[in-house]
């Protein structure tokens, strides 16, 4: 035991003497406020770091970032499970192209809490999924990207998404688009979701994806409210669910799966509903 010690005092000495600092652990839990120094640990609410991208660094696996106040914290990208926690205010606002989030490791569990994510009309997407396990994304405000407020597009493997009680408007294209490469595959859950304002469509979901929607809006987007194109692996099934001032309320573009449980409100769209829809009767 005298000999482990020894060599561990010894160990820390060389690194010392090289300039090299013992690596250190991060933390469980650490904290961001646009007062904070992107220094330290991040570890207390005392000494927050001002950036995601900082605070990532000193975050676990596993772990969470908690936003303390009302800021803009920086485009950013996460590499593994991790949960990031906003209070009202609190988000990321883009001053050029870009992604204002990437996620982008097949193991890894994000979770985007009470996020307001602002594009400013230079941003080019909001949310973009390149690999993950899963996705939670609950209580954010995604807007004003020139391309896609969410896009769920792994290249390859399995995704589970699910989007809740958020708000994604006023992007140049997809409000929400489920669009997984050739062999991969993204199964959503979305619900209490707005989707309006876009210039494409509301929620897109292509080929290798299914997506559960209820409770949710899509209005006044350019073309399609809800869109399921490609073939009939892409499924979209539809519940409680509003579409009203799209070009197309529902488009089933070819011959995608869409099904209704018939007690969604379709009205004041250019055109209410264009191709097949089927009806799943409820038990």
């Amino acid at each position: 035991m005298r000999n482990i010690f020894a060599s561990a005092a010894v160990g820390a000495l060389v690194l010392a003497a090289l300039g090299v600092a013992p690596a250190m652990a991060g933390s469980a839990v650490t904290f961001v406020s646009g007062k904070g120094t992107d220094a330290g640990t991040c570890a207390s609410p005392a000494t927050p770091c001002r950036t995601f991208t900082f605070a990532l660094s000193q975050t676990n696996a596993n772990g969470e970032i908690k936003t303390l106040d009302p800021a803009h914290y920086g485009f950013t990208s996460i590499n593994k499970s991790v949960t990031i926690t906003g209070v009202p205010g609190a988000g990321i606002l883009m001053s050029a192209a870009g992604t204002a989030i990437t996620i982008n490791n097949a193991t890894a569990v994000v979770s985007l809490r009470g996020l307001e994510i602002n594009g400013r009309g230079v941003g080019t997407r909001g949310v973009t999924v390149v690999a993950a396990k899963a996705v939670n994304i609950v209580d954010c405000t995604v807007r004003r990207f020139g391309a896609d407020g969410i896009s769920i597009s792994p290249a390859s493997g399995a995704v589970s998404a699910t989007i809740s009680n958020t708000i994604s408007s006023d992007n140049g294209n997809f409000g929400i688009e489920f669009v997984p490469g050739s062999g991969a595959s993204v199964l959503a859950s979305v619900d209490h979701t707005t989707t309006n304002d876009n210039g494409f469509a509301g929620i897109l979901v292509s080929p290798g994806a299914t997506a559960m929607i209820s409770d949710s809006i899509a209005s006044n987007n350019a073309i399609d409210g809800f869109r399921a194109s490609g073939d009939a692996s892409s499924k979209m099934y539809l519940a409680r669910s509003v579409a009203s001032g799209n070009g197309t309320g529902i488009h089933n573009v070819t011959s995608s799966t869409v099904k209704s449980f018939g007690d969604n409100k379709v009205f004041g769209n250019g055109t209410d509903v264009d191709g097949t829809v089927g009806l799943v009767a409820s038990k």
